[in-house]
Parts: C-alpha cells; sequence; structure tokens
C-alpha cells in the first residue's frame, strides 16, 4: 500500500528499515509518554509485529518519509489494539515522529491520509485515539484532526501508581467533519 500526501509518502516497511524504527523507538523524547524507549530486541519484535500485520491486513503503521528526499519521518497508521481496553476499539489511529519533524504539520496530514483510507476504502464507521492524558501534543492533534474526546480511563498495562496511568480517549465517526471531502488532495495507490 502506498499512500502520498503533498510531503509525504506513507509505505511498508522493508528490511533494511528496522534501524531507522529503532533510532526512533529508543529515542527518549519520542518515548516519553511510553514506560520506556524500546530496547534493540523490543524493537525488533515491534518491528516484525507492524510488517507482519500490514501483510495479513493489507493496512497498518506505515512506515512515512519525506516524498522530496526520503527521508524517515516516523511511522502513522491504524491499528488494532492486542490486548484488552476497557471499551470497544474497533480500530485505533497512533503517530510517531522524530523530533526533527515535529510541529510542521507532518503528523496531522499524515494523519488525515490514514483517516481517509479508514474510512473512505477500509470502511471503519468510527477510528479510535488514546494517550497518556500529559501527552498534551497528541491529543491537540486527535482535536485538530476532528476527532472527540470521550472519556480518561486507567491503562490496563500500566501500574497504578504510575505517572502515565491514566489516559484519555477520543474518536472520530464516519459522516462526522465531511472526512471524505476533506482529503481530496490525498492519493491512496
Amino acid at each position: 500500500m502506498l499512500i502520498e500526501t503533498e510531503r509525504l509518502l506513507l509505505t511498508n516497511w522493508q528490511d533494511d528499515d528496522e534501524n531507522k524504527l529503532y533510532h526512533l523507538n529508543s529515542n527518549p523524547e519520542v518515548m516519553r509518554y511510553f514506560l520506556n524507549p524500546l530496547s534493540k530486541a523490543q524493537n525488533q519484535d515491534f518491528f516484525q509485529q507492524i510488517r507482519q500485520r500490514i501483510q495479513q491486513q493489507g493496512y497498518g503503521l506505515y512506515k512515512v518519509c519525506l516524498k522530496n528526499t526520503g527521508q524517515f519521518v516516523g511511522f502513522v497508521g491504524l491499528n488494532h489494539p492486542q490486548y484488552e481496553l476497557p471499551f470497544a476499539c474497533p480500530v485505533e489511529i497512533g503517530w510517531r515522529l522524530l523530533p526533527e519533524f515535529w510541529h510542521q504539520g507532518l503528523a496531522f496530514e499524515a494523519a488525515h491520509a490514514v483517516l481517509q483510507q479508514g474510512f473512505n476504502i477500509l470502511n471503519f464507521q468510527q477510528i479510535m485515539a488514546f494517550t497518556a492524558k500529559q501527552n498534551q501534543p497528541s491529543w491537540t492533534l486527535m482535536q485538530r484532526l476532528g476527532m472527540r474526546f470521550q472519556q480518561e480511563f486507567a491503562h490496563p498495562l500500566v501500574a497504578n501508581s504510575h505517572p502515565l496511568y491514566q489516559h484519555v480517549l477520543y474518536s472520530i465517526k464516519i459522516g462526522r467533519n465531511a472526512v471524505a471531502e476533506n482529503y481530496a488532495s490525498v492519493k491512496t495507490v
């Protein structure tokens, strides 16, 4: 699958992308709102999982690169959580970008394209997103995408004494905010 926006390409991962992903997942700034940066072994498992899910489903967490240079930016895509949550979650949208690409509208641009794919091509009726309550940059992006706050919840994989225990859930439903009309410039090949 290839998704093209004005500045970005969202593509499948290649064998030699594992180190790029490790550079992202081991960055303390990037992983500030996660329990820990990933070790090499954890990253390898994650890399294999996201590649396998794209292969099996035809969509997932895509590698994001700048269209004009091919430079690795991070990942954005759709995911099905593999653990039990305190709410039904048909599909979630997620993103993780290297710090040098923050505050340029790239996560917003890529996430719009993924929402278009999710609603218009994959026919999801609702897409959710969640993050640690402290992660204001992420939930602000959720709001900019037209997602609406649903609830706070205790993340089941985080100890209740941990500062990241409380999370916020946002969602967007098909038909809300005219997703298809707003992203006509996005091409899916």
